[in-house]
Formats: structure tokens, sequence, C-alpha cells
């Protein structure tokens, strides 16, 4: 079972968008986030299905790499 989608991003209208679309095509958003540590707590915690990130956030810019890395070790294979 799915646990949803994060959604990573700085900017509100960014989020606003993403997440409507994605309500629009009946996926279930879990969380939004506005930086890269916020999104790496909760995507360590809620270990989501998928991530919608922002390269450039402030607090740990880069994120993905991090972020990715760290998800990615409890995926299943």
């Amino acid at each position: 079972m799915s646990n949803g989608i994060l959604i990573a991003d700085d900017s509100a209208t960014a989020r606003k968008v993403i997440r409507a679309y994605l309500n629009q095509c009946n996926f279930e958003v879990c969380v939004e986030k506005i930086d890269g540590v916020d999104a790496l707590e909760k995507a360590t915690e809620l270990e989501p299905a998928l991530i919608f990130l922002d390269l450039r956030m402030p607090r740990m810019n880069g994120a993905c790499r991090s972020l990715m890395a760290r998800v990615t070790m409890n995926a299943p294979r």
C-alpha cells in the first residue's frame, strides 16, 4: 500500500499547482514541506511512495542527494 506523495518546494504556488494536479489524477499527497531539512525528516518518518523535490530550497540546498540516499536505503528492491 502506498504511503502517498511528499511535495517539497519552497514556493507555495508550486506546491499548490503540484497538489492540485496530483489530486485531480486521484493521487494522495501525504505532506508538503518548504525546505530540505523538513522534507528529509518527513520522508524518513513517512517513507512516501514518491517525492516531488525542488532542487533549490533553503536549509539544505541540494537536498536531492541526501534525501534520495536516505529514503531509498529503506525502499524494497
